[in-house]
């Protein structure tokens, strides 16, 4: 049986019942079987009322029938113990008497004359034990039996050399190495890492926002930019942990998303299949992307549920916050690029916009941007200048003026840099805060990689607003990083 703590028991199977998850998928997502799970449901079905009972010490009257029974039960082990010391001590006395009534049974003493046994015919002490050597005879002035022992004594006398030290006689004791003390690891921190673009980031829980709209195959640039991500998010799948947890959810256009799954899921070698077979299929032409998106789990069957209003990254980032990880990596292209025509009217909802209003003109945009001054226009000619090479800006330096005005917010819509429709970001990232369902400090980490064309922009209150969240989640927020 799976080992967890009574709290951890409690909000497994409350999980399960606030968020209508399936008990098979509740017990292959903690590893424990349909039994342990229907035990832990029935203890919280039976005992679960407990918790709002008063206590009421046991009254006098219930503790008196037990009382009386342990009383009982005493007086009876008083007697068998009082019964059992006076056996005890009438066998002791009897065993004594009867030991005093025996007369020891001593063997009688014999005495045996060796001397008296000896013939006569051994007149010179010739000893039969020496082998026939002479003993020295009784004219020697001391007696012969001394001699005798004398001479077996010196068979057990110590050699001359007795007085060395016992240490001499030994060999010299093996040196056994000496253990190194190993430094405790903690099993929390094992398998709590994820790699990405080559770089370690720290957490058990992932779920991986990929931005799948038909901007990011819009031309053999952005198609090669998109292959490299869903690359870099392979690689970063398959070297999870097997004890690692994770999902992906895959949003596009403003309010559309489809995840790897209901729940987060096992990072085994199955759902990891799943995952790479899914991101594998998402390549060639915006027709096949269409299709193949939309594979798993529709937004209809997601437990998340973002309030009207919320689109865009954001969309994504509420769905893949539902999932309770510990670190968010979130990839998107140029999402201010989107195609109204494919957006249904209801994801405006909440957000002020007419869907059916014809995009800023291009003589619109000029006559906008002959309202700024020559030295605005120049400081951001030179500000474009300095932070981009010549090599990827326009020959015609009007264009480049345009283009400075537009990263500025200074030309066209502040809110689309590409002279389409405006979003309100600050209110959609509004609308993102209330929809969460704890703290904000609670919120995991969430790491944002934005690919964009060439001079393009994101725009000003969309990114501001992003990097502001990616910050205070100590995240991070990267436009167009290095993708080995």
């Amino acid at each position: 049986m799976s080992e967890f703590t009574g709290e951890q028991k409690l909000r497994i199977v409350l999980e399960s019942i606030l968020r209508n998850v399936p008990k098979s998928e509740q017990c292959q997502k903690y590893g424990i079987t349909e039994a342990e799970f229907d035990s832990w449901n029935h203890k919280l079905v039976t005992d679960g009322g407990r918790i709002y009972d008063e206590y009421k010490p046991v009254s006098s009257v219930e503790r008196t029938p037990v009382l009386t029974n342990l009383k009982s039960l005493g007086k009876i082990g008083i007697i068998l113990s009082v019964l059992t010391n006076l056996g005890a001590l009438c066998f002791l006395g009897v065993w004594l008497l009867l030991d005093d009534e025996e007369e020891p049974i001593t063997a009688p003493e014999t005495i045996v004359e060796i001397v008296e046994d000896i013939p006569e015919a051994y007149t010179e002490l010739e000893s039969p034990i020496v082998g026939g050597g002479n003993l020295p005879s009784q004219d020697d002035g001391e007696p012969q039996e001394d001699d005798l022992e004398s001479f077996i004594a010196g068979f057990d006398s110590p050699p001359n050399d007795s007085n060395l030290p016992l240490e001499s006689l030994l060999a010299n004791p093996l040196t056994l190495p000496s253990p190194e003390a190993l430094s405790p690891v903690n099993p929390e921190d094992l398998n709590a890492e994820v790699m990405l673009f080559n770089k370690v980031y720290q957490g058990k829980h992932v779920v991986y926002v990929l931005d799948a709209s038909v901007y990011m195959v819009e031309n053999n640039e952005s198609t090669q930019r998109f292959e490299k991500m869903r690359s870099a998010l392979m690689d970063s799948i398959i070297n999870l942990s097997t004890n690692s947890y994770f999902n992906l959810v895959i949003y596009w256009n403003l309010r559309e998303a489809a995840a790897l799954g209901r729940t987060i899921i096992r990072a085994n070698q199955e759902n990891k299949k799943l995952a790479l077979d899914w991101l594998s299929s998402l390549d060639g032409d915006s027709a096949n992307l269409k299709e193949k998106r939309n594979r798993f789990y529709q937004k209809e069957l997601l437990f998340a549920n973002p309030l009207p209003g919320i689109i865009g990254p954001w969309y994504g980032v509420s769905t893949a916050v539902s999932y309770d990880p510990d670190i968010i990596f979130v990839l998107s292209g140029n999402t201010a690029a989107f195609v109204p025509s494919e957006v249904p009217k209801s994801h405006y909802s909440r957000l002020g916009v007419n869907p059916f209003e014809s995009p800023v003109s291009k003589d619109q945009n000029k006559t906008v941007a002959s309202s700024v001054s020559d030295l605005t226009r120049q400081t951001a000619f030179k500000w474009l200048s300095s932070i981009e090479p010549v090599s990827k800006l326009p020959s015609d330096p009007t264009e480049v003026e345009e283009i400075a005005l537009k990263r500025l917010g200074l030309w066209g819509d502040s809110a689309s840099v590409n002279g389409g429709m405006s979003i309100p970001w600050k209110k959609v990232f509004e609308f993102f805060l209330t929809g969460l369902e704890f703290n904000f400090s609670e919120v995991p980490k969430s790491h944002f990689f934005v690919y964009l064309p060439e001079h393009t922009a994101w725009p000003h209150d969309l990114s501001r607003t992003v990097q502001d969240f990616a910050i205070s989640s100590k995240g991070s927020f990267v436009i167009n990083p290095d993708i080995p």
